[in-house]
């Protein structure tokens, strides 16, 4: 299992650094992980960073870790923050009218496998799960 640790500012001004995060761990053409899946994984970490931003800190400065694991059949990251807990179960449905936001969540579970969210110690948790297809490795 490969896997990285990660600090950084809940600022949108870094997110453009976040290929270069997930690339020192998840590369792809080197292990399973394709250009569609790393793609994916991609426009769902900065859909969540967004989230966090402008809910959790209301777009006011905090820290964000960011675990990222891959192991034979699975690549999970787990994202932690101290900002305003999420105040309901996700919701995955897009708005039913046209809006200005609203979309980063059904975003999020379109292009993960498992998208799990918790509220534990004081600390928002979202874990993001993406799945190898066409069998295990040997």
């Amino acid at each position: 299992m490969v896997s990285g640790r990660f600090l950084f500012d809940s600022d949108p001004g870094r997110y453009d650094l976040l290929p270069h995060l997930l690339g020192s761990v998840v590369q792809p053409g080197t292990s399973w992980v394709d250009e569609d899946l790393f793609r994916r994984l991609h426009l769902a970490i900065h859909e969540l960073l967004v989230n966090v931003t402008r809910h959790a800190y209301r777009r006011c400065d905090g820290m964000v870790e960011m675990h990222v694991s891959l192991g034979p059949n699975s690549l999970l990251v787990s994202l932690f923050d101290g900002g305003r807990s999420f105040d309901g179960a996700p919701d995955f449905a897009l708005p039913g009218e046209p809006a200005c936001g609203g979309y980063g969540l059904p975003i999020i579970d379109a292009v993960a496998d498992n998208v799990r969210y918790r509220r534990w110690g004081g600390e928002n948790h979202w874990q993001l799960e993406f799945l190898r297809t066409g069998g295990p490795t040997t």
